[in-house]
């Protein structure tokens, strides 16, 4: 679902699935405890910095450069009308129908989708319309391998979340079974704090990244 707002198109859904999810999470913590009980700064530190970086050493350089964009992208996708497309085309047919190829030059000039522009460019450079053909698909295959790649930072870093939750949650455990003897108080709280790595790879997997 989307709405316009300021001339841009806003993802509604994902605003209000992270609405919905962050919201009922901190119900359920606030329920029954405080939110201080979830709040540890070396496992997140594990969880988060850990996820993050073991996804930024499986994506190439490229494709890290565009996450900002992808971002944004999901949260305020581009608007694309195929109705505008099909006008926009057959009033190009139009033109060379009427005028000849040379004509969609200055057509070419105007149009503001760079895709449709390339196309126009190569029929005006009296292109063979199979090479034509042949040169359009492979741009799209290019742009379908960008988009791929772009979506595979995302499904890795949602699994990474819980492995490296999981991590978090062994070297709590390291730590209490350490200081068990020394501190058998505390076991209940050096517990709760190993557990918690386990909670933030859950949110890191299925609230973020996913």
């Amino acid at each position: 679902m989307y709405i316009l707002h300021r001339g841009y198109i806003v993802n509604i859904t994902i605003i209000v699935g992270w609405v919905i999810s962050w919201g009922l999470v901190a119900f359920g913590i606030l329920t029954g405890g405080e939110m201080g009980w979830f709040l540890d700064a070396p496992s997140a530190l594990i969880t988060f910095g850990g996820s993050i970086g073991a996804t930024i050493a499986c994506t190439p350089l490229g494709t890290l450069k565009i996450i900002p964009k992808l971002i944004m992208m999901s949260i305020m996708p581009p608007k694309y009308d195929p109705k505008a497309y099909i006008t926009e085309i057959v009033e190009y047919a139009t033109v060379a129908r009427s005028k000849g190829l040379l004509a969609l030059e200055d057509s070419a000039s105007k149009c503001s989708d760079e895709f449709l522009k390339q196309a126009l460019m190569l029929i005006v450079d009296a292109q063979d319309p199979d090479k034509v053909r042949a040169m359009l698909e492979d741009g799209i295959t290019y742009m379908e391998e960008r988009h791929t790649a772009g979506r595979e930072f995302f499904a890795k870093g949602a699994s990474l979340g819980p492995a490296f939750g999981m991590i978090g949650t062994l070297v709590g455990l390291v730590i209490m079974l350490k200081n068990m003897a020394s501190d058998p108080d505390n076991l209940g709280n050096a517990m709760a704090v190993a557990i918690i790595t386990t909670f933030y790879g859950s949110l890191m997997s299925n609230v973020v990244f996913a």
